[in-house]
């Protein structure tokens, strides 16, 4: 059986809207996006301008009613921090947004809810990873590395972490990398 082909967007905004040009089973350039409440919301036009013109509008119409994680000030805790970065995970596949909930609020905030922001260390990770390893499967504990790893990133993005603050350097959760790939005779 043929696999379908997903049309790749010719562009695609801040707040997730994308527009899409014309196809073989659509003449038209759409607009889609979600509003404020969460509902899709899409249509079509004829000239890619005015597609665009449309999308402009409804980001604009969006950034007035989104919460912008990016644009709040610095948050204090890490549980301020897992706040923002799971309401930045709107444009994100839902599966992807419901297993970093899960790994942070069953795993991280627990143990880093409120630990301040700035004083967060790679210690302070391993504790996580050390509660998780307590409990879980190996993978699902570098899961919960990874989460805390997008965790960082996400700071790092924002201008929230100090360049030299690298609460994440500890937090493999796997093998160490001197131990891949080595044989023994």
């Amino acid at each position: 059986m043929p696999r379908r082909k997903y049309a790749k967007p010719i562009a695609t905004f801040e707040h997730g809207t994308k527009v899409y040009g014309p196809s073989e089973a659509e003449p038209r350039y759409r607009v889609i996006s979600k509003d404020p409440s969460g509902a899709r919301v899409f249509a079509r036009f004829h000239q890619e301008s005015d597609a665009r013109d449309h999308a402009r509008g409804v980001e604009k119409a969006l950034e007035n009613t989104v919460c912008v994680p990016g644009r709040l000030g610095a948050p204090a805790t890490v549980g301020q921090l897992i706040d923002r970065y799971l309401a930045s995970l709107g444009s994100r596949s839902v599966r992807y947004a419901e297993r970093q909930e899960y790994l942070l609020r069953m795993w991280v905030r627990p143990v880093l809810d409120a630990h301040p922001l700035d004083a967060w260390a790679s210690s302070d990770s391993e504790q996580v990873l050390d509660r998780a390893q307590a409990h879980l499967a190996q993978s699902t504990v570098q899961n919960v590395g990874s989460a805390m790893r997008s965790l960082v990133t996400f700071a790092f993005k924002n201008r929230w972490l100090a360049k030299g603050q690298r609460p994440d350097v500890a937090a493999c959760g796997g093998p160490q990398p001197s131990s891949r790939g080595v044989r023994r005779l």
